[in-house]
């Protein structure tokens, strides 16, 4: 991936943290990682098999886990927040139509 598709990443980043209750997004193309924490191995195989995104509730944390197909590659986008709740309600779903936008502009920028 380009600086300039890393940029639009980043800039998506700071946009669904600001605006939603996310504290860090993290970005893997398959086991390689694009933008964010490092996740262990055995629970990035678990996100890569999922099927749809999916919302996991732990105690204190939630994290809403999603793919996209960009270029012929498969991307895990790991959206992690420090509230239980945070992704109860319409939540996701804009957060899903945002991750739209940003594939769009990905597929604008060379």
């Amino acid at each position: 991936m380009n600086n300039d598709k890393l940029a639009l990443i980043r800039q998506f980043s700071a946009k669904i943290t600001t605006h939603f209750d996310v504290n860090s997004l993290t970005v893997y193309n398959q086991f390689e990682k694009i933008y964010g924490d490092t996740i262990d191995c055995v629970l990035l195989e678990r996100y890569l098999s999922l099927s749809c995104t999916t919302i996991f509730k732990e105690d204190k944390n939630s994290s809403l886990v999603s793919h996209i197909n960009y270029e012929s590659k498969l991307y895990v986008f790991i959206f992690k927040s420090k509230n239980a709740d945070a992704f109860d309600g319409v939540e996701p779903q804009y957060i899903i139509d945002e991750l739209k936008a940003l594939v769009r502009k990905l597929g604008e920028v060379n």
